[in-house]
């Protein structure tokens, strides 16, 4: 199976994009998500997150930056984020290292569900 490279981040409109690559532009400080050449969007460089690779049980695409929930989880209700981690090279909830991760119910993504992102329900940090 490939590997598939996705990016997604919020375009000066206020949309989210989708593209396969993201670069920034460091002479002005601008990102761009980029499905080729002549097919790029200008982006709001924070907002960027990677395709994790992984579908929610709705079939929805968990991107970086994006709020799940667990339905079966002993703390029902309990929103987390998906982060990539630079030490281990991978994608994690917020709170979780990976060996913790991999060991929990949360591990069984068939059970996780998409409830928004960091950019758009920052409400739900909390």
């Amino acid at each position: 199976m490939d590997r598939i490279i996705k990016f997604r981040a919020i375009d000066l409109f206020s949309d989210f994009v989708y593209g396969q690559s993201f670069y920034i532009d460091k002479e002005n400080n601008t990102g761009y998500i980029a499905n080729g050449i002549d097919d790029y969007h200008p982006v709001k460089s924070e907002t960027v997150g990677q395709f994790t690779g992984l579908v929610d049980k709705n079939g929805v695409e968990i991107y970086e930056g994006d709020f799940v929930i667990h339905r079966y989880s002993k703390e029902e209700g309990k929103n987390d984020y998906i982060i990539f981690d630079t030490s281990t090279l991978s994608f994690m909830l917020n709170d979780m290292s990976y060996q913790d991760w991999a060991t929990s119910e949360w591990y069984d993504i068939d059970n996780l569900e998409v409830i928004g992102n960091i950019y758009e329900n920052p409400e739900l940090l909390k």
